[in-house]
């Protein structure tokens, strides 16, 4: 699994990937997580390199520590975080499946490349629809450059997905809109343990 959070964070994304992970791990299952060594809720804190947490193997990667304050240093962590996560995956013990939510925004190219360089099983567990959402909010312009390609990206990575969740049927639909087939979609809501 691949979240930019994780426990002992408690932001929305890491409480839901915590509890996926810990239920998978009672099951029998191996699990484990690349996340940051930083924590959402707080720029002090850097979290161990490694940790195990009821059953699921955490490891945490390097990203830089530039904040949410502008965006060159919020792109500047996306992108640090991408990369040292996937050079963690690439050399980790090989699992059947990669999980990625969508946060950061494109993270799931990293599940791509390791679908197709590793062997992967990729399912993508939509939270956010990105780069709508950024739209949407005003942070991005429609037809921006950085818009359009992250229309691209986006595209790329949903007809390379192996199964795509959504939170809602109304993502599932916009989902549809974007191409991915109906029999590789599933709407599973968010819940609270």
């Amino acid at each position: 699994m691949i979240n930019q959070f994780f426990y002992p964070d408690q932001v929305a994304t890491s409480q839901m990937m915590t509890d996926l992970a810990v239920d998978l791990a009672a099951k029998g299952n191996e699990v484990s997580v690349l996340t940051s060594r930083s924590a959402y809720l707080s720029n002090e804190s850097r979290l161990a390199r490694f940790q195990e947490y009821r059953g699921v193997k955490i490891y945490r990667t390097f990203s830089t520590k530039f904040g949410k304050g502008k965006t060159i240093g919020r792109v500047t962590d996306y992108l640090s975080f991408y990369f040292s996560v996937f050079l963690k995956a690439f050399f980790l013990k090989k699992h059947d499946v990669v999980i990625t939510l969508s946060s950061p925004p494109l993270i799931a190219l990293v599940g791509v490349f390791l679908k197709y360089l590793r062997g992967y099983r990729f399912f993508y567990w939509v939270q956010d629809v990105y780069p709508e959402v950024a739209v949407r909010l005003g942070f991005l312009k429609e037809q921006s450059f950085v818009t359009r390609v992250s229309k691209q990206i986006s595209r790329f990575i949903l007809r390379r997905v192996d199964h795509v969740v959504a939170i809602g049927e109304s993502m599932k639909k916009l989902l549809m809109l974007k191409g991915v087939e109906e029999n590789r979609l599933s709407v599973i809501h968010n819940w609270s343990d």
